[in-house]
């Protein structure tokens, strides 16, 4: 991902790996056992996508949203941001506040990671109960996760070569409409090697855990859209009459901008 990308702020400094099983002796620390390891499937949830209005008056429908992502982290005590502590910032235009990473509703942002679900994978968010794999816990109240965005290959599974996830992180495709008018649109975005953190995961996880964990995304969140600030009926439609939103476009900086909002994201438990 070039420098200048709009997600580099984003991008996750480098880090140690440490197994879940020296956090678990760490937790248990003074403790007469390890706190037990959990195994939860993962899965996704369509529950977030519904039609709504972006800032600039149109009505979105989202019908395919699909993302590469790997390695998800499941986070203990991470620092809070609300935007009670930060008043000023609400007096800003919005415009700024939109390139300000710290701009977030309240959830635990970083924290001790205390389970994970290593790997590549592609999470269909527009689809119900898709399979990502089983994540391993340790028993604790959880407050955060985490997760890397990639580039998709025709070697993912369920992936085939002319897939238009292919060479990119994610696809979004649906229509906006404005003033009678339609927008088809199929946006392809570049945002490999950002990572997104905070993600709110607020589950408790002991003897009696979740049957699963479902990952969703938000359509609208916290009075923000995923197609905020994105003019539909200034972009350049294709030879089927589809805006083509690709890497170079004013319009996909601003979904990158978006997509990479962790208020956005949630984990709940099923």
């Amino acid at each position: 991902m070039r420098s200048d990308h709009p997600l580099c702020r984003f991008a996750r400094p480098p880090t140690v790996t440490v197994s879940l099983l020296a956090a678990a002796s760490a937790a248990g620390c003074g403790l007469a056992s390890e706190p037990p390891a959990v195994v939860i499937p993962v899965e996704t949830s369509a529950a977030g996508l519904r039609a709504h209005a972006t800032d600039l008056g149109y009505e979105v429908e989202i019908d395919e949203l699909r993302v590469a992502m790997r390695d998800i982290q499941f986070t203990v005590g991470g620092e809070e941001h609300d935007f009670a502590d930060r008043p000023a910032d609400l007096a800003k235009p919005r415009e700024e506040r939109d390139h300000e990473p710290a701009y977030h509703p309240g959830h635990a942002v970083g924290g001790e990671v205390m389970g994970e679900l290593p790997g590549d994978f592609i999470a269909d968010l527009s689809s119900d109960g898709g399979s990502l794999g089983d994540a391993t816990l340790i028993a604790a109240d959880y407050d955060g996760a985490d997760f890397e965005f990639r580039l998709a290959h025709a070697e993912d599974e369920g992936v085939e070569d002319d897939d238009p996830l292919v060479g990119y992180s994610v696809y979004v495709k649906g229509r906006a409409e404005r003033d009678g008018d339609s927008y088809p649109f199929d946006a392809r975005l570049d945002m490999e090697g950002a990572g997104l953190e905070g993600i709110p995961f607020d589950v408790t996880v002991d003897e009696e855990a979740p049957a699963a964990l479902a990952l969703e995304i938000a359509a609208d969140a916290a009075g923000l859209s995923l197609l905020d600030n994105v003019a539909f009926a200034s972009i350049e439609a294709g030879d089927d009459e589809t805006l083509q939103i690709r890497p170079g476009s004013g319009a996909h900086d601003r979904l990158v901008t978006n997509l990479g909002r962790h208020e956005h994201y949630a984990f709940r438990a099923r």
